[in-house]
């Protein structure tokens, strides 16, 4: 039997090693200028043409009467963006039992449980993100900390965030409330560029009001003031102030007030 040097069997595994992990991924660039558009689509629709799509939230997590999403992260070249900041990694923070939904702004992306190196990548949960499914929403059952990443540029591009999901202690699930008054869900999409929506319940007929302020307090825009009948109710803000100029980047609150029971949300402006 003929045996080769010590250096060439070393030299074939990590050729091989280096083939798998390549099989594993996505081809992404290391360093050089940023992928066009076109790079970006041929790469995403390359691989989930040979690996499905998988861990997107059921049906009943996503329809009419669900909840909406606890946190959205606005997926854009080259980041997940989730506060309208220019950080390059993101985190959101949810209870177990709620959603987070990830939102394309521009390029083609997925979002892929794990890190780019984790030889089980994408086992929870592996997404196109693009113009095809520009809005896809995952369930998180269990407490824990959950990074992802982008497959086309995770490595290359550090386009990478983290989903961190506490426990209930409340021993309650976070469905939408059946009874009382205020907002029965976070805002949505948050953060967003131009707009929010508001989810809210009236518990009896009376006034409502909702106002927007901003972090130090100040009044941005009223939204509603006036009277509603009993049950759940919606409501949009146009990311606009009193003057009707759009409002700057940044975080406000969004404060109801229902027959004298008052609530606030967190919304997030992007640039």
């Amino acid at each position: 039997m003929v045996r080769l040097p010590r250096f060439i069997l070393a030299f074939v595994a990590i050729a091989a090693l280096g083939t798998w992990a390549t099989a594993a991924r996505v081809a992404e660039p290391v360093g050089g200028p940023p992928m066009s558009d076109a790079a970006m689509k041929l790469c995403v629709s390359d691989w989930y043409a040979e690996h499905p799509a998988h861990g997107a939230a059921p049906l009943s997590a996503t329809g009419p009467l669900a909840p909406a999403p606890a946190d959205t992260f606005l997926v854009t070249n080259f980041r997940f963006d989730s506060d309208g900041r220019s950080t390059q990694i993101d985190t959101v923070r949810v209870v177990e039992g709620q959603t987070v939904m990830w939102k394309i702004v521009s390029g083609f992306h997925s979002t892929t449980s794990g890190k780019p190196t984790d030889l089980d990548a994408g086992s929870l949960w592996d997404l196109p993100v693009d113009s095809g499914t520009p809005e896809v929403v995952v369930d998180f059952p269990t407490a824990g900390t959950y990074p992802f990443f982008c497959r086309p540029h995770g490595q290359a591009f550090n386009m990478r965030g983290v989903v961190i999901v506490t426990a209930n202690t409340a021993d309650v699930g976070p469905s939408p409330r059946v009874s009382g008054a205020g907002f029965v869900a976070p805002a949505w999409p948050n953060p967003s560029r131009a707009y929010a929506n508001f989810r809210f319940r009236v518990d009896r007929a009376g006034d409502v009001r909702l106002r927007i302020y901003d972090s130090s307090g100040r009044l941005i825009a009223g939204v509603l003031d006036g009277a509603f009948d009993a049950g759940v109710h919606e409501a949009s803000w146009n990311a606009r102030g009193v003057g009707g100029a759009r409002v700057k980047a940044g975080t406000y609150w969004a404060s109801l007030e229902v027959n004298g029971v008052r609530s606030s949300t967190k919304v997030v402006i992007a640039d």
